[in-house]
């Protein structure tokens, strides 16, 4: 029992590291998010045009499109933004690397988290969890053979084995309601 509950409360931990996981990712694509409109925003402000080829440099869709990515797609997408905005002439502009290197970076951690914690987690049931049914299911076996010899030494029921293990249980049909209300047949 003492292995059950270890392996339960190793099992749960996994899970919440995930879920811890998948929550940062999910914060640091909204940041992503933020620091992409903010940055679409203020280059066509200083732009003034959505077909201007420094605006089409960054967004070569709706800067709404890209916000809609994931935060994995994003950063692809992004990443080349850090080199090209060294080279804007606006101060405005280039006051956006710094911010978008934050969010890249904090961006990448929070993936590199995420592959981590779901690694931990397939680690421990591959290892862990995998050996302990496998123990589980022999020990059930050994005892079944113990309780089949039993039986028979003692004259019980062929199925008194069985009595001592859980078994699925299948909720009981109800009688069709078409069947007991069909008209009976016309002879």
């Amino acid at each position: 029992m003492a292995r059950i509950k270890a392996g339960a409360v190793a099992q749960q931990e996994a899970w919440d590291r995930e879920t811890e996981a998948d929550a940062m990712v999910d914060a640091r694509d909204d940041d992503l998010d933020d620091v992409v409109r903010d940055f679409a925003d203020q280059l066509l402000f200083t732009v003034k045009d959505r077909t201007s080829p420094r605006f089409t440099l960054y967004f070569d869709q709706r800067p709404a499109n890209v916000i809609k990515l994931g935060l994995e797609s994003e950063l692809a997408k992004v990443k080349p933004w850090l080199a090209q905005l060294e080279g804007e002439p606006e101060k405005q502009l280039k006051a956006f690397g710094p911010r978008l290197q934050a969010a890249v970076t904090d961006g990448a951690a929070a993936l590199a988290q995420r592959v981590t914690a779901h690694t931990e987690r397939a680690l421990h049931r591959a290892r862990e969890l995998s050996s302990l049914v496998d123990d589980l299911n022999a020990a059930r076996r050994s005892l079944y053979g113990v309780l089949l010899q039993r039986g028979e030494e003692h004259k019980l029921a062929s199925d008194w084995p069985e009595r001592f293990f859980m078994h699925a249980s299948k909720s009981p049909k109800a009688p069709a309601a078409a069947a007991a209300t069909a008209p009976a047949a016309k002879s």
